[in-house]
């Protein structure tokens, strides 16, 4: 079973969350949930955001998602550089707005 915070937790501690990838948030969402009233959260930091939900995080809680490169930017490398095609590139970049 996947623990929802890992380290010590004090209450009225600042809070980092960390992750490798956000694609909805729903991952963050519970600790969000669990420790937002005990404790001063400062945002999430992630490598890759897939930009396909997270976005709702900020609004409802007003946490700062910061990532080391949107998936838009990983889409447009790999298509200037002929890793994906044309047609991959729009599929993708259609999916991503429409969330």
């Amino acid at each position: 079973m996947q623990k929802k915070i890992e380290g010590e937790f004090n209450p009225n501690s600042k809070i980092l969350f960390v992750d490798d990838v956000i694609t909805t948030g729903h991952s963050v969402l519970s600790g969000i949930e669990s420790l937002a009233n005990h404790s001063n959260i400062s945002g999430i930091v992630v490598l890759v955001d897939r930009q396909q939900g997270s976005k709702d995080i900020h609004d409802r809680f007003s946490i700062k998602i910061k990532s080391a490169i949107p998936i838009y930017h990983i889409i447009k490398i790999l298509n200037d550089k002929n890793r994906i095609d044309k047609n991959e590139y729009e599929a993708i970049k259609k999916e991503i707005k429409e969330y």
